[in-house]
Protein backbone atom coordinates (compact mmCIF):
# COMPACT_ATOMS: atom_id res chain seq x y z
CA UNK A 1 0.00 0.00 0.00
CA UNK A 2 1.00 3.61 -0.17
CA UNK A 3 2.10 5.31 2.99
CA UNK A 4 4.26 8.49 3.48
CA UNK A 5 4.46 8.96 -0.50
CA UNK A 6 6.17 4.80 -1.06
CA UNK A 7 5.13 1.37 -1.03
CA UNK A 8 5.22 0.08 2.07
CA UNK A 9 4.69 -3.89 2.26
CA UNK A 10 1.47 -4.79 4.44
CA UNK A 11 0.78 -9.03 3.02
CA UNK A 12 3.08 -11.31 1.37
CA UNK A 13 1.83 -15.02 -0.41
CA UNK A 14 3.59 -17.84 -2.10
CA UNK A 15 1.43 -18.88 -4.99
CA UNK A 16 0.70 -22.61 -5.10
CA UNK A 17 1.65 -24.66 -7.90
CA UNK A 18 -1.10 -23.08 -10.75
CA UNK A 19 0.89 -19.67 -9.86
CA UNK A 20 -1.97 -18.47 -8.15
CA UNK A 21 -2.61 -16.76 -4.75
CA UNK A 22 -5.85 -15.50 -2.87
CA UNK A 23 -5.80 -12.50 -0.49
CA UNK A 24 -8.52 -10.71 1.02
CA UNK A 25 -8.28 -6.96 1.35
CA UNK A 26 -10.37 -3.58 1.53
CA UNK A 27 -12.47 -1.99 -1.01
CA UNK A 28 -9.65 0.37 -2.64
CA UNK A 29 -6.28 0.38 -4.39
CA UNK A 30 -3.50 -2.42 -4.50
CA UNK A 31 0.30 -2.68 -5.36
CA UNK A 32 1.11 -6.41 -6.81
CA UNK A 33 4.94 -6.89 -7.09
CA UNK A 34 5.40 -10.59 -7.91
CA UNK A 35 8.85 -12.38 -7.67
CA UNK A 36 10.08 -15.63 -8.93
CA UNK A 37 11.56 -17.11 -5.69
CA UNK A 38 14.12 -19.43 -7.68
CA UNK A 39 16.41 -17.04 -8.81
CA UNK A 40 14.70 -13.61 -8.77
CA UNK A 41 15.08 -12.82 -11.95
CA UNK A 42 11.77 -13.03 -13.08
CA UNK A 43 9.55 -9.98 -11.52
CA UNK A 44 6.40 -8.37 -12.70
CA UNK A 45 4.49 -5.78 -10.89
CA UNK A 46 0.66 -4.33 -11.44
CA UNK A 47 -1.70 -1.90 -9.55
CA UNK A 48 -5.40 -3.01 -8.65
CA UNK A 49 -8.26 -1.48 -7.64
CA UNK A 50 -10.38 -3.88 -5.76
CA UNK A 51 -13.55 -1.79 -5.90
CA UNK A 52 -14.18 -3.06 -9.06
CA UNK A 53 -12.14 -6.13 -9.98
CA UNK A 54 -11.55 -9.09 -8.40
CA UNK A 55 -8.90 -10.42 -9.33
CA UNK A 56 -5.25 -9.66 -11.19
CA UNK A 57 -3.30 -11.85 -13.74
CA UNK A 58 0.55 -11.03 -13.83
CA UNK A 59 2.81 -12.15 -16.07
CA UNK A 60 6.76 -12.54 -15.12
CA UNK A 61 9.35 -11.46 -16.90
CA UNK A 62 12.92 -10.81 -16.84
CA UNK A 63 13.49 -7.98 -14.37
CA UNK A 64 14.73 -4.56 -16.09
CA UNK A 65 16.20 -1.45 -13.53
CA UNK A 66 14.13 1.61 -15.17
CA UNK A 67 14.38 4.87 -13.38
CA UNK A 68 10.77 6.26 -14.88
CA UNK A 69 7.97 8.07 -13.29
CA UNK A 70 4.26 6.91 -13.64
CA UNK A 71 1.39 8.87 -12.79
CA UNK A 72 -1.20 6.72 -10.57
CA UNK A 73 -4.30 7.48 -8.63
CA UNK A 74 -4.26 5.48 -5.74
CA UNK A 75 -7.44 4.91 -3.80
CA UNK A 76 -7.14 4.07 0.19
CA UNK A 77 -10.12 2.00 1.49
CA UNK A 78 -12.85 3.12 3.33
CA UNK A 79 -12.48 2.97 7.46
CA UNK A 80 -14.46 0.07 8.93
CA UNK A 81 -15.31 0.17 12.47
CA UNK A 82 -12.57 -2.38 14.76
CA UNK A 83 -14.65 -3.34 17.45
CA UNK A 84 -18.26 -3.57 16.60
CA UNK A 85 -18.76 -5.27 19.89
CA UNK A 86 -19.86 -2.33 22.15
CA UNK A 87 -21.10 -1.79 25.87
CA UNK A 88 -24.67 -1.97 26.83
CA UNK A 89 -25.51 1.07 28.43
CA UNK A 90 -25.93 -0.69 31.78
CA UNK A 91 -22.00 -1.77 31.10
CA UNK A 92 -21.17 1.74 30.60
CA UNK A 93 -22.88 2.92 33.34
CA UNK A 94 -21.07 0.54 35.38
CA UNK A 95 -17.94 1.67 33.85
CA UNK A 96 -18.11 5.69 34.45
CA UNK A 97 -19.29 4.71 37.92
CA UNK A 98 -15.32 2.90 38.61
CA UNK A 99 -13.99 5.39 36.66
CA UNK A 100 -15.09 7.93 38.43
CA UNK A 101 -14.17 6.13 41.96
CA UNK A 102 -10.47 5.32 40.57
CA UNK A 103 -10.19 9.41 39.75
CA UNK A 104 -11.44 10.11 42.99
CA UNK A 105 -9.58 8.19 44.73
CA UNK A 106 -6.46 9.69 42.83
CA UNK A 107 -7.20 12.76 43.55
CA UNK A 108 -7.25 12.65 47.12
CA UNK A 109 -4.44 10.95 47.27
CA UNK A 110 -2.47 13.65 45.56
CA UNK A 111 -4.57 16.72 46.20
CA UNK A 112 -2.74 17.67 49.83
CA UNK A 113 0.58 16.05 49.19
CA UNK A 114 3.80 18.19 49.66
CA UNK A 115 7.03 17.40 48.60
CA UNK A 116 8.65 16.45 52.00
CA UNK A 117 12.33 17.56 50.31
CA UNK A 118 10.46 20.88 49.95
CA UNK A 119 9.64 21.08 53.36
CA UNK A 120 13.18 19.72 54.54
CA UNK A 121 14.68 23.35 52.47
CA UNK A 122 11.75 25.50 54.10
CA UNK A 123 12.09 24.51 57.61
CA UNK A 124 15.50 24.26 57.70
CA UNK A 125 17.56 26.59 60.57
CA UNK A 126 18.30 29.59 58.49
CA UNK A 127 21.80 31.29 58.06
CA UNK A 128 23.16 34.01 59.98
CA UNK A 129 23.12 35.66 56.34
CA UNK A 130 19.77 34.98 55.98
CA UNK A 131 18.55 35.93 59.50
CA UNK A 132 20.85 39.39 58.91
CA UNK A 133 18.84 40.20 55.63
CA UNK A 134 15.91 39.26 57.15
CA UNK A 135 14.03 38.52 53.24
CA UNK A 136 12.00 35.21 52.94
CA UNK A 137 14.55 33.51 50.55
CA UNK A 138 13.31 30.05 51.02
CA UNK A 139 9.89 30.79 50.38
CA UNK A 140 10.67 33.33 47.52
CA UNK A 141 13.03 30.36 45.99
CA UNK A 142 9.89 27.52 46.23
CA UNK A 143 7.64 30.35 44.84
CA UNK A 144 9.32 30.94 42.06
CA UNK A 145 9.39 27.15 40.61
CA UNK A 146 6.75 25.42 39.17
CA UNK A 147 4.70 23.40 40.53
CA UNK A 148 6.32 20.08 38.50
CA UNK A 149 9.48 21.32 39.84
CA UNK A 150 8.49 21.32 43.39
CA UNK A 151 7.20 17.90 42.77
CA UNK A 152 10.48 17.03 41.82
CA UNK A 153 12.97 18.98 43.60
CA UNK A 154 15.65 18.17 46.35
CA UNK A 155 16.40 19.88 49.11
CA UNK A 156 20.17 19.78 48.53
CA UNK A 157 20.04 21.21 45.28
CA UNK A 158 18.04 23.93 46.64
CA UNK A 159 20.60 25.14 49.33
CA UNK A 160 23.65 25.12 47.07
CA UNK A 161 21.29 27.39 44.68
CA UNK A 162 20.36 29.69 47.63
CA UNK A 163 24.10 29.76 49.46
CA UNK A 164 25.58 30.63 45.80
CA UNK A 165 23.06 33.44 45.09
CA UNK A 166 23.02 34.96 48.41
CA UNK A 167 26.61 37.68 47.40
CA UNK A 168 24.28 39.22 44.84
CA UNK A 169 21.16 40.24 46.90
CA UNK A 170 22.13 43.78 47.39
CA UNK A 171 23.51 44.23 43.64
CA UNK A 172 19.94 43.77 41.82
CA UNK A 173 16.08 44.48 42.73
CA UNK A 174 14.44 41.95 44.79
CA UNK A 175 12.45 40.82 41.44
CA UNK A 176 16.03 40.23 38.74
CA UNK A 177 17.61 38.62 41.98
CA UNK A 178 14.26 35.99 42.86
CA UNK A 179 13.36 35.39 39.23
CA UNK A 180 16.91 34.93 37.34
CA UNK A 181 19.80 35.01 40.02
CA UNK A 182 18.23 33.21 42.79
CA UNK A 183 16.46 30.82 40.77
CA UNK A 184 17.49 27.21 40.22
CA UNK A 185 15.87 26.98 36.75
CA UNK A 186 17.78 28.06 33.62
CA UNK A 187 15.58 26.73 30.71
CA UNK A 188 14.03 22.57 30.46
CA UNK A 189 17.00 20.59 32.22
CA UNK A 190 16.98 18.90 35.58
CA UNK A 191 17.32 20.65 38.38
CA UNK A 192 20.60 20.27 39.58
CA UNK A 193 23.46 21.99 41.49
CA UNK A 194 26.11 23.52 39.01
CA UNK A 195 26.58 27.15 40.54
CA UNK A 196 29.90 25.66 43.22
CA UNK A 197 31.05 23.79 39.75
CA UNK A 198 30.62 26.37 37.32
CA UNK A 199 32.48 28.88 39.72
CA UNK A 200 35.56 26.16 40.43
CA UNK A 201 36.28 26.39 36.59
CA UNK A 202 37.20 29.89 36.71
CA UNK A 203 39.99 31.87 38.44
CA UNK A 204 39.28 35.26 40.96
CA UNK A 205 40.39 37.17 38.16
CA UNK A 206 38.43 35.36 35.38
CA UNK A 207 35.27 36.08 37.33
CA UNK A 208 35.67 39.55 38.12
CA UNK A 209 36.02 39.90 34.21
CA UNK A 210 33.22 38.69 33.72
CA UNK A 211 31.47 40.52 35.95
CA UNK A 212 32.56 43.83 34.71
CA UNK A 213 31.87 42.62 31.26
CA UNK A 214 29.74 40.12 30.51
CA UNK A 215 30.82 39.54 27.29
CA UNK A 216 33.79 37.12 28.52
CA UNK A 217 30.92 34.73 29.22
CA UNK A 218 29.78 34.20 26.52
CA UNK A 219 33.44 34.17 25.17
CA UNK A 220 34.05 31.79 27.45
CA UNK A 221 31.13 29.39 26.27
CA UNK A 222 32.79 30.04 22.47
CA UNK A 223 35.94 28.48 24.18
CA UNK A 224 35.29 26.00 25.99
CA UNK A 225 32.08 24.04 24.95
CA UNK A 226 31.26 22.95 21.10
CA UNK A 227 27.53 21.91 19.37
CA UNK A 228 27.42 18.60 17.31
CA UNK A 229 23.64 19.26 16.98
CA UNK A 230 24.07 16.64 14.11
CA UNK A 231 24.58 14.05 16.69
CA UNK A 232 22.65 14.66 19.63
CA UNK A 233 19.14 14.67 20.68
CA UNK A 234 17.28 17.81 20.97
CA UNK A 235 15.29 16.63 23.80
CA UNK A 236 17.47 15.79 25.83
CA UNK A 237 19.05 19.12 27.88
CA UNK A 238 22.81 18.79 29.17
CA UNK A 239 22.72 20.27 32.95
CA UNK A 240 25.47 23.41 33.17
CA UNK A 241 27.97 21.64 34.91
CA UNK A 242 27.84 18.81 32.97
CA UNK A 243 28.24 20.84 29.60
CA UNK A 244 30.76 22.83 31.06
CA UNK A 245 32.95 19.27 32.20
CA UNK A 246 32.43 17.96 28.61
CA UNK A 247 32.80 20.79 26.49
CA UNK A 248 30.12 19.93 24.75
CA UNK A 249 26.19 21.24 24.72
Amino acid sequence: MLNYSEYVTVAEKMTDEKGEAVLTTGLGSIHIFAVLEKDGLLKAEALMDTRSEASCEIVLKPFKSESTWKAVDMIAPLDAPVNTNMPTPEQKAIGDKRVAKANAMREEKTRNWVNPECDAFLHKTITDMEDSLGFPFREEMLNVLSEKDRTDCLSEVLEEHLDYSMPYWDSVSEEIFVSYIMNPRVDDEILRPYRKAILAQFSPEQQEAMRKNPVEIWNAVDQMIVSRPERERASVITTPAACLKTGIG
